[in-house]
């Protein structure tokens, strides 16, 4: 993935190496090869979750609070290694939670 250029092709979503989850005041779209898919769910809490099984080929998005609210789902065939990488406006933070009991 190209992360130089400040074209299309080098943003998340933008390209086929890359998923991007977006949020609004009014509503979080998921994005991939520069197609954009608006979600129905209207962004109500502060917390997003991301779980990536590679092995299974599903990348999933949710809302969390005291409950996970499931907002969209990849499917795909994981060929090569999955970054994180994250846009972050102002006063915004993130935290990164290895879910694996045994932390391996």
């Amino acid at each position: 993935m190209d992360r130089k250029s400040r074209t299309q092709l080098s943003a998340f979503g933008g390209n086929a190496q890359s998923w991007s989850l977006d949020r609004s005041a009014n509503h979080y779209s998921v994005s991939h090869k520069s197609d954009s898919v608006q979600l129905t769910t209207r962004p109500s809490r502060s917390k997003l979750g991301v779980y990536l099984n590679f092995k299974e080929g599903t990348l999933s998005f949710y809302e969390v609070s005291d409950r996970m609210v499931f907002l969209y789902k990849v499917e795909a065939e994981f060929t090569e290694p999955m970054y994180p990488g994250f846009w972050l406006g102002e006063k915004c933070c993130i935290r990164i939670c290895d879910l694996r009991p045994d932390g391996l």
